[in-house]
């Protein structure tokens, strides 16, 4: 993502041509296990964001990410789920996983969104098992929803 582009999320311009800090700083979940050229690489792109101002929780093995900068929180989570064939049951059965641990603390409000590099099949069930589902689609697209005439 273009820096530009984060320093948007970030701030607001008071149209004076300046950039006026959002209240809220956002705090991103990232899961550093699983990139294809291992979690240092994440972790370097961790310190790109949070330069930019982004809070990082950081979940991956501590002893392969380096040094963190500034705004920055590694959590020793050394544990990866790799590409399985049942992605659920090696969610659940690996709770101390880096990437469920990074989907529990969107969960707990600790961070505001979750990113992994790392097998979509395990991020969706780790998602899905702790942040759940938004099922305010039934008042925005009544229509399309799921969960139409459910609470």
């Amino acid at each position: 993502m273009p820096a530009g582009h984060i320093r948007g999320l970030i701030g607001r311009s008071n149209g004076k041509g300046r950039i006026e800090p959002m209240l809220h700083v956002p705090v991103i979940a990232v899961d550093a296990n699983g990139a294809d050229l291992g979690p240092a690489e994440v972790a370097e792109g961790a310190n790109i964001a949070a330069a930019q101002g982004v809070r990082v929780l950081l979940f991956g093995p501590a002893a392969e990410l380096g040094a963190a900068g500034p705004g920055i929180e590694v959590i020793d989570a050394p544990l990866s789920i790799a590409k399985e064939p049942n992605p659920a049951a090696a969610a659940r059965a690996n709770p101390e996983s880096s990437i469920v641990r990074a989907a529990q603390a969107v969960a707990a409000g600790d961070a505001d969104a979750l990113v992994a590099a790392g097998a979509t099949g395990a991020a969706m069930a780790a998602a899905l098992f702790n942040i759940k589902r938004d099922r305010s689609c039934a008042r925005r697209w009544p229509h399309r929803c799921p969960y139409r005439g459910r609470p």
